[in-house]
């Protein structure tokens, strides 16, 4: 399974670029954050579990 983590401050772009890529085909599971502290907590949150 290909993950990918989106990261930007922008809301909207994070939602077009996840649509995108769903779209694409190329992940299977995407997550996104608003700044760097929401990325590194859902980064350790993710590899805690795996």
């Amino acid at each position: 399974m290909k993950s990918i983590l989106l990261v930007d401050d922008d809301s909207i772009s994070n939602f077009l670029n996840t649509k995108t890529l769903e779209r694409m085909g190329f992940v299977n599971d995407i997550h996104t954050a608003l700044n760097g502290k929401q990325a590194i907590d859902l980064f350790n949150e993710y590899y805690i579990w795996c």
